[in-house]
């Protein structure tokens, strides 16, 4: 992508609005897009594969508009709140070839080691940044959480204009580490407690779901509950990321001016030794 393209813009006028649930809904028609797909997954055989994959696909784009609309909301200089819509669906693809392509080296790495549904367990790491996933292996959700958080960095890198995001944005993990582990642990223990509140809401749901003869009402109810969680947890993520990435740049910058400060120190109590 060329450098004009990643132009920086002034940030576009948001919609003025009242309550504040309505600034997450954004995202929200990617999240049904891609639920719809997921549930036509499971009746569709291999085509249902292929229906995964643009499930996958439509989350990442709901993932990279939550990060420019929390980045607008939070006054954040990056020329990504100023991507049209085209160049955020290329932004969704970038995301989504590379953590495939990361996605599957790790299944080939696990294979000596996987029993029975856990080989599938690296490939649900890019769903799992908004839906639930299932805990076929102990690592899933830890998992999900460097998914997303790798995510979100291959996008700071490509508002940079880099090249090679992936390494880019892995190198980028490892020197912010100490802020990103963190936060990816805050992260997972999210996950851990959300998906006990969802699967207690599920029951009342399937419960209410039973008692409903229209089957049109019966997937509205079954929809609604599910982007909802998505949208939630979809959320939380980015929060979290923009929360403790600012916290590493605060401590960068902070850093940097007390270099730039202790030379001009260092003379001071020179001339006082005098």
């Amino acid at each position: 992508m060329t450098a004009a393209v990643l132009s920086r813009s002034s940030a576009p006028t948001l919609p003025s609005v009242n309550f504040g649930p309505f600034k997450l809904l954004e995202a929200v028609p990617w999240l049904v897009f891609a639920t719809g797909l997921r549930y036509l997954a499971t009746n569709w055989g291999v085509i249902g594969i292929l229906l995964l994959a643009f499930s996958v696909y439509a989350t990442l784009i709901a993932f990279v508009v939550c990060v420019r609309r929390m980045f607008i909301v939070q006054n954040v200089d990056k020329a990504l709140i100023g991507w049209s819509v085209p160049q955020q669906f290329l932004a969704a693809k970038m995301l989504f070839l590379r953590l495939l392509a990361l996605c599957s080296l790790a299944t080939l790495l696990w294979l000596p080691f996987f029993k029975g549904d856990d080989l599938i367990a690296f490939l649900v790491g890019p769903d799992g940044i908004a839906f639930d996933t299932l805990d076929v292996a102990f690592f899933v959700k830890p998992w999900c959480a460097f998914c997303a958080g790798l995510a979100f960095l291959m996008l700071l890198q490509q508002d940079r204009g880099e090249k090679r995001v992936c390494v880019a944005a892995l190198k980028e993990f490892v020197r912010r580490a100490l802020y990103l582990v963190p936060a990816l642990v805050l992260m997972t223990c999210f996950y851990a407690l959300f998906a006990i509140v969802q699967d207690f809401a599920r029951l009342h749901v399937e419960t209410a779901m039973q008692g409903i003869v229209s089957p049109p009402l019966r997937n509205s109810l079954f929809f609604l509950f599910v982007f909802s969680f998505a949208s939630v947890k979809l959320w939380a993520n980015v929060a979290i990321l923009v929360f403790f990435l600012r916290l590493s740049y605060a401590d960068e910058a902070q850093s940097q001016t007390d270099e730039s400060l202790a030379p001009a120190a260092v003379p001071a109590r020179i001339r006082r030794h005098r």
